[in-house]
């Protein structure tokens, strides 16, 4: 059994509260935090810290989110992303999580790169060491991605051979896709298990999205409960073996 934890933005109390839920109410063997743990939020530091501490009790494993993968660019300065982008995304309120001081100077347009990754430098590889996804045999294939995928071709392991080379630099299809909660068809033995597009904007529920073809088959599932936006955090729980599943859902308390 695994659990799928969605987009945590920074609310570290409501993490805290999704995850003891989970600890106590399902036998889960394996967590898998589906990226966007930092940004907008005010706590980012906050929830690293307590999900590297996590990871030294539990089975984890980390996917990287676009909100990640933003923040590594801007420190490593790759320029893979737009001068800004971070920022316009949610990035000054992850370093004012870490260092107030450091804030400070951001606000004066001073750079921080340097002092930051002195400091903090622990944090930016933990965030290196994150999957683009991972894959979860059972009676089907879970793929399990930040924003999914992109295509219902081909198996999703081969969608980053369907974009641009400027798309590969950004792994578009796994942290910016927005296409495959619009699909009505299976790609092959998979489900397709993400985060990325609150599910608000895909339907009126602020539940998880379950989306199915004309025959019920599942073809993917979308955990972006909005939870930074006040609403709720969300986890899938999935039994591989055989298929059943359920959702824990809490409410924002951040």
């Amino acid at each position: 059994m695994f659990a799928v934890i969605g987009d945590v933005h920074g609310c570290v109390r409501t993490l805290e509260e999704l995850l003891s839920k989970l600890l106590k109410n399902y036998n889960v063997e394996n967590f898998v935090f589906v990226g966007d743990l930092v940004d907008r939020g005010g706590y980012s530091k906050e929830v690293l810290d307590l999900v590297i501490d996590f990871s030294k009790s539990y089975e984890c494993k980390f996917l990287l989110g676009n909100h990640e993968d933003m923040m590594v660019d801007y420190f490593e300065g790759t320029n893979r992303y737009h001068k800004g982008d971070w920022f316009y995304n949610g990035g000054k309120e992850t370093i004012k999580s870490f260092d107030s001081d450091l804030y400070k100077k951001l606000l004066l347009e001073v750079d921080i790169k340097d002092d930051f990754i002195k400091k903090y430098d622990n944090y930016l590889e933990f965030i290196k060491g994150f999957d683009k996804y991972t894959i979860i045999d059972g009676i089907e294939n879970y793929f399990i991605s930040h924003a999914g995928c992109l295509s219902v071709e081909i198996a999703p392991q081969f969608h980053i051979d369907l974009v641009t080379e400027e798309e590969k630099k950004i792994l578009f299809p796994y942290i910016w896709a927005r296409e495959i909660d619009f699909y009505n068809k299976k790609i092959e033995n998979y489900v397709i298990i993400h985060g990325h597009t609150p599910v608000m904007k895909i339907e009126r529920g602020y539940r998880p999205f379950v989306n199915k073809d004309e025959m019920g088959n599942m073809i993917s599932i979308n955990i972006d409960t909005g939870c930074v936006y006040g609403y709720f955090l969300s986890a899938l729980i999935m039994d591989e073996k055989s298929g059943e599943y359920d959702f824990e859902v809490v409410d924002c308390i951040d």
